[in-house]
């Protein structure tokens, strides 16, 4: 295993960004994917595709760039919100599989350690 891998969100291309000047809102699309930094694979098929909205408030004047701002902030969020509850389901099974493993392989040193055993008790019977 790479010490310098590193889990690292990818967002494909640009924004993508829709006003409706009519309801004074910007919403904002993202693409991307989660995926391991030293390799560039992906984790598990982890492509998302968020799509974020900034409304203005009734008080506010309503500003195309600043909601531009927001809803891409708040895309972003979601993103990497969506990108930390996927690796949480990685590792659970992960986990999940190191467990198991440990179990056999403490199966599998009973066994080594009890045939060793049997061929030593056997061995001695013919002797």
């Amino acid at each position: 295993m790479c010490r310098n891998n590193k889990v690292k969100v990818k967002f494909f291309g640009e924004p993508e960004f829709y006003v409706n000047t009519e309801k004074e809102t910007v919403a904002c699309r993202l693409k991307g994917m989660l995926y391991f930094a030293s390799n560039e694979q992906d984790l598990f098929d982890c492509y998302f595709d968020k799509t974020a909205v900034a409304k203005c408030h009734p008080d506010d004047v309503f500003d195309i760039e600043l909601g531009k701002r927001i809803a891409h902030a708040k895309a972003e969020n979601m993103a990497y919100k969506y990108a930390a509850k996927q690796c949480s389901y990685y590792m659970m099974n992960l986990s999940a599989h190191m467990n198991a493993m440990d179990d056999f392989i403490e199966k599998a040193n009973n066994c080594m350690s009890h045939n060793v055993d049997y061929i030593k008790r056997i061995s001695s019977e013919n002797e």
